[in-house]
């Protein structure tokens, strides 16, 4: 086990978790601690598998960062669609019930299939 990788993977992981939560509470902060370190340790290999060479390409970095304006673009289309559905006032869709068939008992089955 390459410790240094797997430090490496922690510091991010935790890093992640202060930037999703917003809280610098020391209970938020330790029970972070102890998920990072444990999802690091599950999963350091996928992040750290081969060489570092390959993870710090700079060509695979340009493609991500291009990337991001585009995945923006498309969820702001796809926002302004909802907003327009639901403040238009004739509601240019028509919502409806679908019986389907199945042979699924549980509520859980069910669910998922609703889903």
């Amino acid at each position: 086990m390459a410790k240094g990788s797997l430090f490496v993977a922690f510091v991010c992981l935790w890093l992640a978790w202060i930037a999703l939560t917003g809280s610098i509470n020391p209970q938020e902060l330790a029970v972070g601690a102890i998920v990072a370190a444990f999802v690091a340790m599950v999963s350091y290999k996928l992040l750290f598998r081969g060489r570092m060479r390959e993870k710090f390409d700079l060509k695979r970095w340009g493609y991500a960062l291009a990337y991001v304006p585009a995945y923006i673009w498309a969820e702001l289309k796809a926002h302004a669609s909802v907003i327009y559905l639901i403040l238009h006032p004739r509601m240019p869709i028509k919502p409806g019930i679908v019986r389907v068939p199945t042979k699924l008992q549980s509520d859980f089955g069910i669910t998922g299939l609703a889903n």
